[in-house]
């Protein structure tokens, strides 16, 4: 029922990338592996489906948590729209940034919109996010053989092996282990005066590249 690009053109005016697998996204991340297992348009009578199958023909209202005035309110007001047409109402809890983290830490939501960034390695998408007990694990994944996946992930240094083993990964996470809905990749924007120069737009946003940066006054 999840309408990705319609989420990046409402919510984010269009500056993002549609997800279509899981959290490695294409463009510029050589651990991208296509693993584009969802289609790029909804199918509605098939999730109307799955939806009556659960139980819930008649419809189901779930809590929606999501820090007040942020990008994620737009998505999950998009979200809100978009599952109603399969009978999913999302009562949207809009609140304070420090009460939603709150909340999403307890599980006390049913859906919650949520994001990572700094992403440059591989792990950046995964490790705390989806390992056992991990510090922003909020789906609440428990899962050994994905434990052991992401332990590999960080043993292994030669490139090929490790895109395979992070290729699994996202398998895993996608078929078998996590209560993640993957949505997309936000672009990020820099800006400075003309007369900066030999500055570098970092995804880490390590600014290393000061130290070669100038100003032609």
């Amino acid at each position: 029922a999840t309408d990705r690009q319609a989420i990046v053109d409402l919510a984010l005016l269009g500056r993002g990338e549609p997800l279509f697998g899981g959290p490695i996204g294409p463009s510029t991340q050589p651990f991208y592996n296509g693993l584009d297992t969802f289609a790029s348009a909804p199918d509605l009578d098939k999730a109307r489906e799955l939806v009556a199958t659960a139980g819930y023909a008649n419809g189901v209202e779930v809590q929606g948590v999501v820090e007040a005035g942020s990008r994620f309110a737009d998505v999950l007001e998009v979200l809100q729209q978009q599952w109603a047409e399969i009978g999913v109402n999302i009562v949207i809890n809009a609140i304070e940034a420090g009460a939603a983290r709150a909340r999403r830490r307890e599980g006390d939501y049913d859906v919650a919109v949520n994001g990572w960034g700094t992403l440059v390695d591989p792990h950046d998408f995964t490790g705390e996010n989806f390992y056992t007990g991990g510090g922003l694990n909020f789906g609440k994944c428990g899962d050994a053989t994905l434990d052991d996946l992401l332990d590999q992930g960080v043993r292994t240094p030669a490139f090929e092996e490790r895109k395979e083993i992070y290729r699994q990964q996202e398998e895993y996470l996608l078929n078998e282990a996590v209560p993640y809905v993957f949505l997309y990749r936000p672009y990020e924007f820099a800006a400075y005066q003309n007369a900066v120069n030999g500055l570098k737009h970092e995804a880490g946003r390590t600014r290393i590249s000061l130290e070669e940066t100038w100003l032609n006054l």
